[in-house]
């Protein structure tokens, strides 16, 4: 059996002219994400900020609960204390953010970036 001609040449996706499906835009996200080199201190920063706050927060009200009044224990919230370090850990997320894009706007493969993918 003879191959049937398509109109495109191989290789070529479906989509348009020069498109590329979602999920080779994931991976080379993906690859490009874990390529840089701060991404596991990020990473490692935002877990100690968020449970090593979280737990230094919860120590120090159990510390200090029993100099502490009625009214402040009827409207104490342990969620919400044992959460306090998310808000650290988010600043540490958004310095991740950061370091990827300057990243690669920094080692020119932005270039690439919107050459394989213009609408981006």
């Amino acid at each position: 059996m003879a191959a049937v001609p398509t109109g495109r040449p191989a290789g070529a996706t479906r989509g348009g002219r020069g498109s590329v499906g979602i999920g080779a835009v994931v991976r080379s996200e993906w690859t490009k994400f874990r390529s840089v080199r701060s991404t596991t201190v990020s990473l490692l920063v935002m877990v100690v900020l968020i449970v090593g706050l979280g737990a230094l927060s919860t120590a120090l009200t159990t510390a200090n609960w029993s100099s502490t009044g009625p009214a402040d224990r009827l409207t104490f919230d342990p969620t919400n204390r044992s959460l306090v370090g998310i808000l650290f850990g988010q600043l540490a997320i958004g310095v991740l953010g950061v370091l990827v894009i300057s990243a690669e706007y920094g080692t020119g493969t932005i270039r690439a970036t919107f050459a394989a993918v213009p609408r981006r």
